[in-house]
């Protein structure tokens, strides 16, 4: 298994790509790592990966997620578990850092933090 510091500190090196370093395929690819089943599906834009979730019914990569782990309330979420983020036009999806108390994902513009008590709700990975 990788360390998710290690993990973290990867994912914010690298440069935003839809369908290849998105904050869906970066919670996806963690969820492997952490011995998960593999829901990762590969895009080439926002655009080619909604219609691909809305050909397997979904409004967006969300489910994808919620097939390969339980929901959990925000305040049981620890480290390494997955924060989601309803209340924007594109649903996001980032990872609970160590300390448990915020969470990287990355956006457009890079990695971001934000606290983990404005998730929506989370998904245990390990």
């Amino acid at each position: 298994m990788t360390d998710l510091r290690s993990y973290l500190d990867d994912m914010g090196s690298q440069p935003f790509r839809y369908g290849r370093h998105d904050c869906f395929t970066v919670a996806a690819r963690w969820i492997v790592l952490c011995g998960g089943r593999d829901v990762l599906r590969r895009y080439a834009s926002l655009r080619e990966g909604l219609e691909l979730a809305a050909a397997e019914g979904h409004d967006n990569h969300l489910p994808w997620l919620d097939e390969a782990c339980e929901r959990i309330p925000v305040l049981m979420a620890r480290a390494g578990d997955l924060a989601v983020f309803l209340n924007s036009s594109l649903p996001a999806v980032g990872i609970v850092r160590p300390g448990g108390e915020d969470v990287m994902s990355l956006g457009r513009s890079g990695p971001g933090v934000a606290a983990l008590t404005d998730a929506d709700y989370c998904l245990r990975v390990r």
